[in-house]
């Protein structure tokens, strides 16, 4: 039995009585009017999968009431009933997007077969676009299963459902819990710059009260009972709206919307399905990204605690991984580069010395000169930290930095003997900065080195030990004292 929603609209009460006889025998939900601008508002009030039309009407006519039903659902199909049919009628109705058309009068048959067709292919093509949509939500899914940070992952959501759901602005908001606030984390097309950190109270706003209740959203312009939805509406410049919850094992932990600030289809229950299914992919990748996250943190915390007990044992090293991690990130800022990459450079400054947890703790500590094979075994540090940390996932710019901080720009250093711009920019700062760090430090068997004679070193090893770009940032940083040796 057939279980779409029709609404008959006919100016002659007769044909809508037939309308809704053969129909509801068929097992369709009928509703019937008399009136264009009636035929509107029940279309406001609720969704219909087929209008049924007349053409010829007092008032507004059969076309103006398909365009205007098209408006708040652009998903609808219409077939059209009329006793004036010509073929000039007929072009203009398919111009219009009419799938059907019958002529008066008709019999049972001929309305049965034309209904069902025309919902047929309005299925088919539902489908089709469904299947069209699986796509590019598999390609989401490859880069889900990456070590993907927060901000690609948003990206990435926020590309498809613009994309996908013709929207013409997308943005994202997470719980803060403690504030019982929703938090603007990321945006994606029209008015973006204004809006990123935003908070709203959970409860006001259409956001708020989606993170209250649970329930997804609709709103569309002209078609809302809350005259203050309106007024959002008007003041955000939304014509269409979608709001969704991001829920974890019944828990709130977001929410995601979507708007389309020109006048021209609205959102539909098709784009609500698919937007269901972005919002749960995000929803869960965000949940498993917290997770990987926070077994990291943990994992780092640890390992730096590792670091720190070693480094304990001499005093002369006590502190010494966090000193690099400064002065490298310093560096690393006075040369200009992104957030992101300064970031890794710290971390890997701060872990650069891990591997020596796989250094006996005699030669670590010795502080007579080292022999030969003591020499060559602390050498090896560099690669003992790559093997603790690579299963963690960290960045190859981290690993890489960790591994070759002993370079040298000459290619005369170790392990691998890799020059110049074959070091990554990382391991070529992390070199000057763990250096600087060794020369303005006390040892047994010498004074922390002057201010002077540091600057004078660097020099010296400018293209030979060090990468001459490195080694003007940091000499302009230690000349300006923003650098505090």
């Amino acid at each position: 039995m057939a279980e779409e929603k029709i609404l008959v609209v006919d100016d002659e009460w007769l044909i809508c009585d037939l309308c809704n006889q053969i129909l509801t025998r068929e097992g369709y939900e009928v509703t019937t009017v008399q009136d264009g601008l009636m035929a509107i508002e029940e279309a406001k009030r609720r969704p219909f999968d087929l209008l049924l039309t007349d053409l010829k009407m007092p008032g507004i006519g059969g076309m103006e009431v398909h365009q205007a039903i098209k408006e708040i659902r652009d998903d609808i199909t219409t077939v059209v009933i009329t006793g004036h049919g010509t073929i000039q009628t007929a072009i203009e109705s398919l111009k219009r997007g009419i799938e059907g058309f019958i002529l008066k009068p008709f019999t049972d048959a001929e309305l049965l077969n034309t209904v069902k067709y025309a919902l047929e292919r309005s299925r088919l093509i539902r489908e089709n676009m469904r299947l069209k949509a699986l796509i590019p939500l598999l390609e989401i899914n490859k880069v889900l299963i990456k070590d993907i940070k927060q901000e690609e992952l948003f990206d990435a959501i926020m590309e498809i459902a613009l994309s996908e759901i013709k929207a013409d602005r997308v943005s994202i908001m997470l719980l803060d819990e403690a504030a019982q606030e929703l938090i603007v984390r990321a945006t994606k097309g029209a008015l973006e710059e204004n809006v990123r950190g935003i908070r709203t109270k959970i409860g006001k706003g259409v956001a708020g009260w989606v993170a209250q209740t649970g329930e997804p959203i609709i709103i569309n312009k002209g078609v809302n009972s809350n005259p203050l939805i309106e007024v959002a509406l008007r003041l955000n410049k939304i014509y269409s709206g979608m709001c969704m919850p991001l829920i974890i094992k019944g828990k709130i932990i977001g929410v995601i919307s979507l708007s389309k600030v020109k006048q021209s289809s609205s959102f539909t229950e098709s784009d609500l399905d698919l937007f269901l299914i972005i919002a749960g992919q995000l929803a869960v990748s965000l949940e498993n990204s917290k997770l990987y996250m926070d077994i990291r943190d943990n994992y780092f915390k640890t390992i730096s605690a590792l670091v720190a007990a070693i480094e304990a044992k001499d005093p002369y090293t006590k502190g010494h991984s966090a000193q690099v991690a400064r002065y490298a990130a310093a560096i690393a800022e006075e040369m200009g580069l992104p957030r992101e990459k300064i970031e890794e450079i710290y971390i890997a400054a701060i872990l650069h010395d891990v591997g020596k947890i796989g250094i006996a703790e005699q030669i670590l500590c010795k502080q007579e000169k080292l022999t030969d094979v003591e020499y060559t075994i602390m050498k090896e540090h560099p690669f003992h930290g790559e093997r603790i940390l690579e299963p963690i996932g960290f960045s190859a710019e981290i690993i890489n930095s960790i591994r070759h901080h002993h370079e040298r720009y000459d290619g005369n250093g170790y392990p691998d003997n890799i020059k110049g711009e074959g070091l990554s920019i990382g391991a070529r700062i992390l070199c000057i900065a763990d250096t600087i760090e060794a020369m303005t430090s006390k040892r047994y068997y010498r004074n922390a080195f002057s201010l002077e004679s540091v600057i004078r070193e660097l020099r010296d090893g400018s293209g030979t030990q060090f990468d001459p770009k490195v080694v003007k940032a940091t000499i302009g940083l230690i000349e300006r004292g923003d650098i505090q040796l």
